[in-house]
């Protein structure tokens, strides 16, 4: 039979200089990498923090923990490893879509405090370790956060975070309302709608700081010791008593300044309790929320009774009525950084001092939320990220 052809052989393969120059047999060598690619190389994940994120308008369930990634500063701007946050009423409301907050999913959060951790490019009054509190429209229930240099304000010395957090909202709101709106001066009287929360605090401790004031708050009647102890003269349960009544026991001619964050009748009733040149501040509509999720009827009811009068009933009633919104000033920096100076000046004279009620983990923050929305608190609830340490031990054993 015919033989197998043979395999073709160049001349350069057939010659002994090829032979000599073909590189020794190395039995099991891994197989190299094809010409012109580069070996693969992975990027590690950019970091990443906690953030509390409002997944949709409603319950205590739309708040849920969730992981963004962490990014530079951008110009003007500082990042702030966050250590506490203050939980307020608007809070309550924006979870129920009642308040001005951008559609969901939407990181929450008002005010915190932490410490400056980078610059953006041109910050120069603010330095990596400085302590601040920092206040916002939203955004500020995170881990991390990155915010204009100019919304952050250095912490006083010996105050805490939690303090801190506590501070830059119901403050500002207090002293505005009393001193810019109200002209709050000595032996004068005010009214206080929920005394015991954070505002109400806040508002009573700068109270303290005038001469003589004679200060009526209206709070449940368990809290009616912790009230009189901070310097309520005259508490009042205005679950079982008309307040407006009970005020006129007391002082038949009324009160010089009504701090009203209810809205609706109250803003009536508040108006009707002034004394000539008496002046209600309206800064809230608490009366909207009823329970968990949004009720049509309790706005419609709200919106029903709110108080109406024009200018020409002013001018006969010798009263004054004032509209405040912190959450419309948020362009306002040089007004708030004056009121937050004043606010300093007053926390280093031991003239006040945020109280706090309760601390909450992120995880918790229903618990929290429902601390506050069922008027169980005297005093400010703080949000932080972790749990304290105190607590995860007693969780371990």
């Amino acid at each position: 039979p015919d033989a197998a052809p043979a395999e073709r052989v160049s001349p350069e393969e057939s010659s002994p200089s090829a032979a000599r120059k073909a590189p020794p047999a190395q039995p099991h060598a891994p197989p190299r990498p094809a010409l012109g690619r580069a070996p693969a190389f992975r990027h590690p994940p950019p970091p990443r923090h906690r953030a509390l994120v409002l997944t949709g308008f409603g319950g205590y369930e739309k708040l849920k923990v969730q992981l963004r990634r962490c990014s530079s500063p951008g110009p003007g701007e500082v990042s702030v490893r966050v250590h506490a946050c203050g939980l307020n009423f608007a809070d309550l409301l924006a979870r129920q879509g009642l308040y001005d907050l951008p559609s969901p999913p939407v990181c929450p959060g008002m005010e915190c405090a932490g410490v400056v951790r980078a610059l953006g490019e041109g910050v120069r009054d603010r330095q990596v370790g400085d302590k601040v509190m920092i206040l916002a429209k939203s955004g500020l229930w995170q881990e991390v956060v990155n915010v204009p240099a100019r919304q952050t304000f250095l912490m006083p010395p010996g105050m805490s975070f939690e303090e801190a957090a506590a501070l830059p909202v119901n403050y500002i709101t207090a002293y505005m309302v009393l001193f810019d709106f109200g002209n709050l001066r000595p032996n004068q009287s005010v009214l206080i709608h929920m005394a015991a929360g954070g505002v109400g605090t806040a508002a009573i401790q700068l109270c303290k700081t005038v001469e003589n004031v004679t200060i009526f708050g209206t709070a449940s009647a368990s809290k009616h010791d912790a009230l009189r102890s901070s310097g309520v003269t005259h508490p009042i349960d205005y679950r079982t008593t008309d307040y407006a009544e009970e005020v006129r026991k007391i002082s038949p001619k009324g009160v010089d300044i009504v701090l009203d964050p209810l809205g609706g009748s109250d803003t009536s009733k508040a108006f009707n309790l002034l004394k000539p040149m008496g002046k209600v501040i309206i800064y809230g509509v608490a009366n909207v929320l009823t329970g968990q999720k949004k009720s049509l009827i309790a706005m419609a009811k709200t919106w029903w009774n709110q108080f109406s009068i024009n200018a020409l009933q002013l001018l006969h009633h010798n009263k004054a009525v004032c509209g405040y919104d912190l959450g419309a000033m948020d362009e306002e920096f040089e007004l708030l950084g004056s009121v937050i100076s004043k606010l300093d000046n007053l926390y280093r004279q031991g003239k006040i001092k945020p109280k706090i009620d309760s601390v909450w983990p992120f995880d918790r923050v229903a618990d929290a939320m429902r601390q506050m929305q069922e008027k169980k608190n005297v005093g400010k609830v703080i949000l932080v990220p972790e749990a304290p340490k105190e607590e995860s031990k007693k969780e371990e054993n």
